[in-house]
C-alpha cells in the first residue's frame, strides 16, 4: 500500500471536518493549511472555512489571498485565489482593496502554442464580491471589465452590472447591447436588462427579436419569457402569429412556455390541438417544463387525446412518459 504524504493526510483531515464546534487542533490545522503556500491545501482550507462559516479566519484568508496575488507562480490556474475569494465573500470579509486588486489581476500561463490568462474567473468573483458589498462607484471597474479580452470575464461583468440594478446599470446595459459585437455578450445584456428592469426593458429587448443573428433573437425571446410578464406573452404571441418561418415559430414556443401563465399554456394547448403536426411536436417539447405540474400535465394529455394523431401521441410519450 502506498503511504500517504503529509499533504494528503492534511487534505483528508480537512475534508473530514463536518461541523462546529471545532477542536483546538482542528482550528490549528485549518490555519496552518491556509498559511501553507500549497495551493491545494489552501483551497481546501478556504472551502472548509466557508462551509463552516468561520468568520474568525478572515484575516488568515486575506493574508493568503494577498500572498498569491503577489506570487502567482505558486497558484497555477488561480485555484487557491478563487477558493479564497469565495470564502472571503461568503464570510462577508470587508477588505475591498483585496477584491479590487483581484478584479484587476491578470495571470498569463504557458499553454500549448503560447500563453493564456487563467484569472478570468477570479476577476468575476471579485467583481461580484464588490457588488454584493455595495461598494460606491462599483460600476466604474465593471465598465472596464466588460471590455476584458476574455469572454468569461466580459460576460461575468455584464451579469454583475445587472446585479447592481438601478437606472445607471440599466443605461449601461442598453449602451452595451447596441455596441457589443459578440452575440453571447449581447445575449447577457438582454438577460440582464430583463432581470434588473423587466417592465421598462421589454420594448427595448423585443427589438432584438429581429436581430440578424439567430442566437441573439432567441436570447431576446428567452429573456422575455423568463420575465414571466403577461405583456411579454402578448409580444411573443403576436410575433409567432406574424412569423411564417417554421423554424422561427418553433424558437418562440419555449419562451412562451416560460411565461407560465394560463394564457400562455392555453395558447400552446391550441397549437397541440390545431396546429401542424410538426408545430404540435415543438409545442409539446416546449411544455416539457410542465412535467412536474399535475394540472398542466393533465390538460396537455387531454389536448393530445383530442387531437388523436399518432405522431403527436409519440411526441407526448417521448417528452412526458419517462418522468
Amino acid at each position: 500500500m502506498t503511504k500517504k504524504t503529509p499533504v494528503e493526510d492534511t487534505l483528508a483531515a480537512l475534508r473530514a471536518l463536518e461541523g462546529l464546534p471545532l477542536a483546538a487542533e482542528d482550528e490549528k490545522r485549518i490555519r496552518d493549511a491556509i498559511a501553507s503556500r500549497n495551493r491545494e491545501l489552501v483551497a481546501t482550507a478556504a472551502r472548509t472555512a466557508r462551509e463552516l462559516s468561520l468568520e474568525a479566519f478572515c484575516g488568515d484568508l486575506a493574508r493568503a489571498f494577498a500572498y498569491f496575488l503577489e506570487n502567482p507562480a505558486r497558484d497555477k490556474g488561480c485555484i487557491a485565489k478563487c477558493a479564497l475569494v469565495d470564502a472571503l465573500d461568503a464570510l462577508q470579509c470587508d477588505d475591498d482593496d483585496l477584491y479590487a486588486a483581484g478584479l484587476r489581476h491578470v495571470q498569463m500561463e504557458p499553454v500549448w502554442g503560447g500563453k493564456e490568462d487563467t484569472a478570468a474567473a477570479l476577476r468575476v468573483k471579485c467583481a461580484f464580491a464588490l457588488v454584493r458589498r455595495n461598494v460606491p462607484g462599483v460600476l466604474f471597474p465593471l465598465a472596464e471589465l466588460v471590455n476584458d479580452p476574455m469572454p468569461e470575464a466580459r460576460r461575468g461583468a455584464i451579469r454583475a452590472v445587472a446585479h447592481v440594478g438601478g437606472q445607471e446599470a440599466e443605461l449601461m446595459l442598453r449602451v452595451l447591447a447596441w455596441r457589443l459585437p459578440d452575440p453571447e455578450d449581447l445575449s447577457e445584456c438582454l438577460n440582464g436588462l430583463m432581470e434588473c428592469q423587466p417592465e421598462r426593458s421589454l420594448p427595448f429587448v423585443a427589438r432584438f427579436l429581429d436581430h440578424e443573428h439567430p442566437a441573439v433573437a432567441e436570447s431576446a425571446a428567452l429573456a422575455m419569457g423568463a420575465s414571466r410578464q403577461a405583456e411579454a406573452f402578448e409580444v411573443l404571441r403576436r410575433r409567432w402569429e406574424q412569423t411564417v418561418s417554421p423554424g422561427l415559430r418553433d424558437m418562440l414556443l419555449l419562451p412562451i412556455a416560460l411565461i407560465r401563465n394560463d394564457a400562455a399554456l392555453e395558447f400552446l394547448l391550441a397549437v397541440v390541438r390545431e396546429g401542424h403536426a410538426a408545430a404540435a411536436e415543438s409545442a409539446l417539447e416546449a411544455m416539457g417544463i410542465y412535467r412536474d405540474d399535475p394540472v398542466a400535465r393533465k390538460a396537455i394529455g387531454a389536448a393530445v387525446r383530442e387531437r388523436d394523431e399518432h405522431r403527436v401521441r409519440e411526441a407526448y410519450d417521448r417528452v412526458f412518459e419517462p418522468y
